[in-house]
């Protein structure tokens, strides 16, 4: 408890110091300035000669003096001087000294002054008296005791006296703080360093003793002569020490005013021997006691402010020794928790102590009133961190302590176990207490309130201990709830006396309601049982010993099968199926935990069973077992198992047809299927292939095929037909049947060509390569291997759906080949909903009716079509109310029936008064749970009866809430990606974001949302949801949506823990003005994580004919149906989807290019918006070509896949031709017009742009084939991206046809057409199309010149310079659509995204200048619509509140400004110059919502804004709004009436200003289109464009280079027409005077010959001319000319 704080204070030593020589000057100062004279130079040099002989004249002479006198004495002896330096100095300068020389020269010596030297002799002595240690001295008074020391030094008078002639005293000006009697002196030494001259000094070290008052003292030394010297002897007093004791000290009485009262008793610190006795009237509480505070901070000032300058004071912590002495709340015992009332304090309700609030210096006090427990001595320790940063590190602390005396009091020390505990009680408790006294009459109570119920416990026994603590134990009761408050009672005297509660907050709690989670495995062969079994969830408390169970369909298993069990996990062997039931396959399996049942999971007992599926062999007719194959191709037997395929492992054997095994070297015997070709196999004949499968639990399972070697060389059409993985519903999942057929045909003629015919049911398909497909029906899609039923439709059937494909040779139509495969299309189950589909709500007894319907059940199979259509989700419904339960318990573990509310006869709805609920209600006190269940039924198929899941709600009837509860009336739950289709709350992906929206017709209703389960996860709803505008922000109650972002229910970084097959509880509290808060939940499960395994892949290697296959499958336990496959090729960082994405478990593929390729699967849902897993195969795949020439290889297999239907292999081919023009091995050469390609071999191959074109052309057109026939996911249209962003990246010398780009753009429209509603465009998509399109106007700029380089152009407007560019006008067309439809697909409420796309080349050769600017955005609220403005470029957009006047609404708006591309395409007039402006369309998505009726006029506001700072001059400039009808569709022919037409009836003016060079213009205009201003008031001076040009040059800076009108009609000015007049004057001289030119034979004019070819000249009112038509030469060729030329013909 004491602190020892040594400071150094260090006397004077006699070391001397050398001090530095002084410098002496050697030579003169620096010159500052030069002379530039001659003369004056000379004089200087004259004047230094004499300088420097005078000098060397005096050094002779010092040097003579110095010889003659004598070295200089170094040694003088000062024995006889005075020992001070004032009689020193004196000596020193007397001039009668005979030594006053000796001193000059021993100081010049040392290169000081006289001075100097004289007092450097004296500066290391001390001088008479006390020499001044530290002036002053600062320490923390650590709990209330310090020892610091001091150290000084002490000369007397005389150099013959001694200190022992000397008294040494002190003195201290505060002595509360430090008492002189306190100091003592602990060391005296004599400085033997001080000897010279002759001087004695002594160091003197003194302790102090700190242990009362904090503050600040000042204390000195007195040193007093003794007898032993004269009466002359000096008294010394050393300069004061300020010495600062830091810290804080309470004291009583309490004394503001006098802190330092002698009657004041400081208590804090040891040895203060404070006693605490009960109160008088024999109670145990302490009577209040009163202190005061004193703080001293080590700055100096002294104040009672706890909390200032140097960090907070913390919270006491009561130390007690030996056992519990005193009770407190530390919790309620915070600092400033007291107010002083001027004599005493009033502490904060359940606190022990406490400061007062610091109000101002000398009035802080600190109260105690603690009740006391038991004798003893107990402590309250202080700390304060950082109490003085800069000087000290450690923290200060003080204490208190005192001895309790007196009686104990009853006390529970502690419980054990702390529990929880079971519901069915019987279980021990223990409690360690003291003071019962030896009662043994005590009484243990739990309280649950919520349930109005109060358990006794059984009281056992109360034990002495021996040690003044007794042992008391208690039997629980029967019980419910956690977190329960208790109470002890202790019989003591006749009376029950309350025990105190020093456990330090412990609350009662029994085990919460059980819970399943999964069953592993949930499902087995093994009919007889045996296998072991695990059950995870929450089974707390779980014991057999004590009656817990295990059920299957009620039925309990014996507890000796139960092998382990923990509070999570459950571990038994399995009984047989035929204890439970000799009939089911399917158990609902729960656990009781004392008498709570868990929920319910199934578990199936399942044969293991296997099938071989087979690619590339013919079934033979009239066997369903025997297959036949020919060379050239590859067979690939896969094994598909059902039952339980845990751990399944593969064996394969081939038997010969000598029925003897047979092995092919190198095949993997063990993968989940083999490949092998024609030579693979030995000689003709039947070959038996088997396959015996075996799962986790050793059952087995075996299935064979006969595989019939047929002899090489037959043709043979080979067609396979891929099955569908499990059944689907119409409904699920959310899109089209897509059924794919691998072909192949061997030994075939040379451009052999297939047709195909399809059946489906009772529908019959024919289709060639040629063929188109139907657009939103049924169809045979791409080039015929795809059969599309659209999921509109799809309908279920009471038996298996056969589907047929027949290939057939064209040129021999009596070769073919067929497969055949079933699949399964089911119903529905009904989904059963009561009310808003909540699963608990309240009710408040004062509520007069409520009304429980079931009108928001619905058929899943009644699609959003059906709905349009006019049909009602709850068509033919029946609604059957099952039960009514009440309780006085949430969980309903004692309840009975009310079915008496219920309805008589089968109703949607119906309505319970006050009254009836009444004679229902438990309870006057506490609340009665209800729970009613509903199912729903409907007529299905063949007279079967559909019926759904019941839905239950839970109604807690509270009897003390006089408001009506708040309603929903409906709560929906849906994705991101399909706004219209509600999610299945039982199947929830947890990566797909959803969408939770509760609705109320109650005004002002808000709600906020909380997961509830799984625990602590109820902070999710803040950190993991979507809080953009327009969506619940999860901090404040909102009339919003929730967003719950994708992934946010499994594996998220904030909640690692969550994983799938999870349940969760989602809570939404809701109120309005009118209306008390309900709680409303929901229940979402998530479906097991589904994994994919890649078989190992049976060929590894080949060339472009050679055809590989793979196969993969996932083990997952939901609906397969949901699951789609994509198998890639990786080369060089790129990938390709192979078999055109078909999304089926086996695919068969080749790679037409060399090259080492990674494979890999990725298993998708099945609108690809969510990539479950991926697994890439170790062994990569080898290509070697036999044919180096990519061009031609590509060519002819082009052409040979399509003849044959082969959609995947054209793609594939296509996509590699386009990578490898894009890449580093092709090169093209400008000046020669021709690529060097460089093939795998290293052979490098030259090829003319012509021969490239030709390729490309032909790859173009063949993909846009396929894409027409399309339906293509998330991954295809990747491809078709990909595949159009590398070929439109190459040369224009490649991209030379107008047909390609047609082409190119076509395959980008089809993937907008033809995509379902519910596939995703992914991000890397909107990234390939930005990527794309800056390369395009070029592309269609140097089209459109060399087309009219050809002499193909047009006849253009008259008005426009530009020739009409058709190419031009496609790509920005399609430009704005793609960008628009790929980057709003699917994206939730509040998104926005802004693109540019700048094109390459601006504003050269043609080439547009400008950008096109893109605002995507998605809005679903007024709130979303105010937080962003939508502004492209130039151009901007605003939409009126009324289009979400009626709540959420979901609408895209795209504001696009491009280009003033109609202009620069030839088809519309400009009024001015092309760069001057962005023209704006407008997009509005009501693909999900459709716009309000009756919206304003002026609801949808465009401002458009002009530069005309290029225009010679603008008065009185009037703008006029039109809109473009009608727009550019690729593909299609221009119409008759031409394109861009404007419309003025489109749009309406509202206002416009014009500043300086720029004119704004704000028009109204009724929704989507393409708008524009005409701009009139301007003085234009028109320049002509050169027919090669493209976009018009104008002449100056002041010039659009176009005319412009004075209204959007036509017609023209007034300058115009006098420019006319004029032209007509000059152009009417000019041929009278050439008429009589050629009269005077003075100018010849010779007609061209036959052979040349000639043009006809149009010209327009301003006298520009215009090739019209070209003459053709007699060989065919045209003749080219330029307008310059044109307009000097003959014509």
């Amino acid at each position: 408890g004491t602190a020892r704080t040594r400071i150094l204070v260090l006397s004077p030593r006699g070391r001397r110091r050398r001090r530095r020589r002084r410098e002496r000057k050697r030579g003169t100062e620096n010159e500052v300035g030069r002379v530039s004279m001659a003369g004056q130079k000379a004089r200087s040099a004259t004047m230094a000669l004499v300088i420097g002989m005078l000098m060397l004249q005096a050094v002779s002479v010092w040097c003579s003096i110095g010889s003659a006198t004598g070295a200089v004495q170094k040694n003088v002896d000062l024995a006889n001087f005075a020992h001070s330096e004032q009689q020193l100095t004196e000596y020193a300068f007397n001039p009668d000294s005979l030594h006053t020389s000796d001193w000059a020269r021993a100081a010049e010596v040392e290169g000081l002054s006289l001075e100097d030297y004289l007092a450097r002799i004296f500066e290391n002595k001390p001088a008479k008296g006390f020499s001044q240690g530290a002036t002053e001295l600062k320490f923390l008074l650590q709990n209330n005791t310090a020892t610091e020391e001091y150290f000084i030094v002490f000369r007397p008078e005389k150099p013959a006296w001694h200190y022992d002639n000397y008294t040494i005293s002190f003195t201290s000006s505060a002595p509360h703080v430090l008492n002189a009697s306190d100091i003592r002196i602990v060391s005296v030494v004599e400085d033997e360093t001080v000897d010279f001259p002759e001087i004695r000094a002594w160091n003197i070290t003194i302790e102090m003793d700190f242990y009362e008052y904090v503050g600040i003292t000042n204390v000195s030394l007195v040193a007093t002569p003794g007898d032993t010297l004269p009466d002359t002897a000096v008294t010394y007093t050393s300069t004061p020490v300020e010495i600062t004791a830091g810290g804080f000290v309470f004291y009583t009485p309490p004394d503001p005013f006098s802190p330092t009262n002698p009657t004041n008793q400081v208590v804090t610190g040891p040895g203060r021997g404070n006693i605490l006795t009960p109160n008088a009237d024999g109670g145990a509480g302490e009577g209040l006691n009163n202190f005061g505070v004193l703080v001293q901070f080590l700055n100096g000032s002294t104040s009672s402010e706890i909390t200032v300058d140097f960090g907070a004071i913390t919270n006491p912590a009561v130390i007690t020794q030996d056992t519990v002495i005193i009770s407190y709340n530390g919790a309620s015992c915070e600092i400033d928790g007291g107010t002083w009332t001027g004599t005493s304090m009033t502490l904060q309700v359940g606190c022990g102590y406490g400061f007062n609030g610091n109000t101002s210096p000398g009035s802080t006090y600190f109260a105690l009133q603690l009740s006391q427990l038991r004798n003893g001595q107990f402590q309250i320790l202080f700390t304060w961190p950082d109490f003085e940063t800069e000087e000290f590190t450690e923290d200060y602390q003080n204490y208190y302590e005192a001895v309790v005396t007196g009686s104990d009091v009853p006390v529970v020390v502690a419980i054990e176990p702390p529990g929880p505990f079971r519901t069915s009680g019987g279980e021990t408790m223990t409690f360690s207490m003291f003071g019962t006294q030896g009662s043994q009459n005590l009484r243990y109570n739990v309280t649950n309130a919520a349930l109005g119920e109060v358990y006794t416990f059984t009281f056992v026994s109360n034990t002495d201990d021996g040690d003044g603590t007794e042992t008391v134990i208690f039997t629980t009761a029967p019980g419910r709830g956690q977190n329960l408050p208790w109470t002890m009672e202790v019989l003591i005297n006749g009376t029950y006396v309350l025990a105190l509660d020093l456990t330090g907050g412990y609350l009662f709690s029994y085990y919460e309601t059980p819970e399943l989670i999964s069953i592993i495995p949930d499902r087995t062969d093994q009919e007889q049982g045996g296998i072991t079994v695990t059950l995870n969830g929450s089974f707390p408390g779980f014991n057999p010993a004590a009656g817990d169970r295990i059920r299957f369909d009620l039925i309990e298993i014996n507890s000796s099968d139960i092998i382990s069990f923990t509070d999570t996990e459950i571990v038994f062997t399995l009984p047989p199926r035929t204890a439970f039931s000799e009939t089911d396959y399917t158990f609902q399996v729960d656990v009781v935990v004392g008498s709570i049942p868990t929920n319910s999971l199934p578990f199936y007992f399942t044969p293991l069973d296997v099938i071989i599926f087979v690619t590339g062999a013919a079934p033979v007719e009239g066997s369903t077992t025997d297959y036949e194959f020919t060379d050239g191709g590859t067979v690939t037997t896969t094994a598909i198992t059902t039952g339980n395929t845990q751990n399944i492992t593969y064996q394969w054997e081939i038997i010969g047809p000598d029925g003897l095994p047979y092995t092919i070297p190198g095949l993997d015997t063990t993968a989940g299927s083999i490949s092998f070709t024609y030579n693979d196999l030995g000689p003709e004949g039947r070959y038996i292939i088997r396959v015996t499968v075996t799962n986790a639990f050793g059952s087995t399972a075996t299935a064979e095929i006969g595989l019939i070697k047929l002899e090489s060389g037959l043709v043979q059409i080979i067609v396979d037909v891929i099955p569908l993985q499990g059944s689907r519903t119409r409904a699920f999942p959310n899109a089209g049947i897509e059924i794919n057929a691998l072909v192949q045909v061997l030994n075939g003629p040379p451009n052999a060509e297939l047709d195909y015919e399809w059946t489906y049911g009772d529908l019959t398909f024919f289709f060639t390569p040629n063929s188109t497909s139907s657009d939103n029906t049924s169809t045979v899609a791409r080039f015929g291997r795809v059969l599309f039923i659209p999921q509109k439709d799809v309908f279920p059937s009471l038996d298996l759906i056969t589907v047929t494909c027949t290939a057939t040779l064209v040129s021999d139509r009596s070769i073919s080949g067929n497969d055949t495969e079933q699949i399964s299309v089911v119903e529905s189950e009904l989904v059963a909903e009561i009310n808003d589909g909540s699963e608990f709500t309240q009710l408040s007894a004062s509520t007069a009716s409520f009304t429980l319907s079931g009108l928001n059940s619905y058929d899943p199979d009644i699609l959003r079509s059906d709905i349009d259509n006019g049909a009602s989700r709850n068509e033919g419904l029946t609604y059957n109310w099952l039960s009514c339960e009440k309780s006085l318990q949430e969980n309903f573990i004692e309840s009975e029936d009310c079915n008496g509310l219920l309805p008589q006869a089968s109703t949607p709805s119906f309505a319970l008064t006050s009254s009836d609920f009444n004679a229902e209600q438990l309870s006057t006190t506490a609340p009665t749970y209800f729970r009613f269940s509903l199912e729903v039924t409907k007529e299905g198929l063949g007279g079967n009866l559909r019926r759904s899941r019941p839905a239950e709600l839970t109604i807690q009837r509270l009897v003390d809430v006089t408001q009506d509860f708040s309603r929903l009336d409906s709560i929906s739950v849906t994705t991101v990606n399909e706004p219209e289709r509600e999610v299945d709350l039982l199947a929830v992906n947890p990566l797909e974001g959803l969408v939770i929206t509760p609705t109320s017709s109650i005004p002002g209703t808000q709600w906020t949302f909380e997961f509830i389960e799984p625990l602590g996860l109820e902070e999710m709803t803040v950190t993991q949801i979507d809080n953009g505008v327009g969506y619940y922000d999860g901090i404040n109650p909102s009339s919003n949506p929730m967003l719950l972002l994708p992934g946010a229910l499994v594996n998220s970084e904030q909640f690692p823990g969550l994983d799938w097959r999870t349940r969760f509880v989602l809570e939404i509290r809701h109120s309005s003005p009118t209306t008390e808060e309900n709680t409303d939940r929901i229940v979402l499960q998530t479906i097991s994580q589904p994994q994919v395994i890649l078989n190992p892949l049976s060929i590894t290697s080949g060339n472009e004919n050679t055809i590989f296959s793979a196969t993969a499958f996932s083990d997952f336990d939901g609906d397969q149906s949901i699951l789609r496959y994509r198998f890639y090729w990786e080369r060089d960082g790129t990938s390709f989807c192979v078999n055109g994405c078909s999304g089926d478990f086996t695919v068969q593929f080749q790679i037409t290019t060399s090259g080492t390729y990674n494979f890999r699967v990725e298993l998708w849902d099945a609108t690809g918006a969510t990539l479950f897993d991926n697994e890439t195969s170790a062994q990569p795949i080898q290509i070697t070509t036999t044919n180096d020439n990519i061009l031609e290889l590509s060519n002819q297999e082009l052409d040979d896949c399509f003849l044959l239907g082969d959609h995947s292999c054209v793609e594939e081919v296509a996509f590699n031709l386009a990578t490898f023009l894009t890449s580093s091995r092709s090169l093209r050469k400008e000046m020669e017009s021709s690529w060097t390609l460089q093939t795998a071999s290293g052979v490098a191959i030259r090829q003319t742009d012509e021969e490239v074109t030709a390729v490309v052309a032909n790859a173009l057109d063949k993909v846009e084939r396929s894409s027409g026939n399309s339906f293509p996911t998330t991954n295809l249209i990747e491809t078709y991206y990909e595949i159009c962003q590398k070929f439109g990246v190459l040369s224009t010398r490649v991209i030379s046809q107008s047909e390609m780009l047609t082409n190119l753009l076509l395959i980008l429209l089809n993937v907008r057409e033809r995509k379902e509603n519910g596939i995703v465009v992914s991000t890397e998509s909107v990234n390939l199309l930005r990527n794309l399109y800056p390369a395009l106007p070029e592309i269609a700029v140097f089209l459109g010149q060399n087309e009219r380089s050809l002499g193909t152009s047009r006849r253009r407007l008259l008005q426009n310079p530009n020739d009409q560019n058709v190419n031009l006008a496609n790509v920005y067309s399609s430009q704005s659509d793609d960008i628009v439809f790929a980057a709003s697909d699917n994206e939730q409420c509040g998104f926005f995204q802004l693109i540019s796309i700048v094109p390459n080349d601006a504003g050269n050769g043609g080439v547009p200048s400008l950008p096109t600017d893109f605002f995507i955005s998605i809005r679903c609220s007024q709130a979303q619509n105010e937080a962003d403005p939508i502004v492209a470029g130039s151009n901007s957009l605003s939409i009126c509140p009324e289009v979400f006047g009626a709540g959420l609404r979901k609408l895209g708006f795209h504001l696009v400004s491009s280009p003033d591309y109609p202009y620069l395409s030839g088809f519309d007039e400009s009024d001015t110059s092309a760069d001057a402006r962005q023209i704006p369309q407008l997009y509005i998505d009501q693909s999900v919502n459709e716009l309000p009726d009756d919206l304003p006029s002026d609801c949808f506001q465009l401002t458009i804004q002009a530069d005309l700072s290029n225009a010679n001059g603008s008065t009185n400039v009037a703008l006029a709004p039109f809109e473009y009808e009608p727009l550019r569709v690729v593909g299609e022919p221009i119409p008759e009436q031409g394109l861009y037409n404007r419309v003025d009836s489109g749009a309406t003016p509202l206002d416009t200003v014009v500043a300086n060079d720029t004119v704004r213009s704000v028009i109204a205009v009724p929704g989507a289109g393409l708008y524009g201003t005409t701009i009139s008031g301007l003085a234009v001076t028109p320049t002509p464009t050169e027919v090669g040009g493209g976009t018009p040059t104008p002449s100056g800076s002041g010039d659009l280079g176009t005319p412009t009108q004075t209204s959007s009609g036509g017609g023209i000015s007034g300058g115009a027409i006098a420019g006319i007049v004029v032209g007509i004057l000059v152009f009417l001289i000019i041929a009278i005077l050439i008429a009589w030119l050629i009269a005077t034979r003075c100018f010849v004019v010779v007609a061209p010959p036959v052979q040349e070819g000639f043009e006809y000249v149009e010209r327009d009112i301003y006298g520009r001319g215009f090739v019209v038509e070209q003459s053709v030469f007699s060989d065919g060729s045209m003749v080219e000319s330029q307008m310059g030329a044109s307009q000097m013909s003959p014509a």
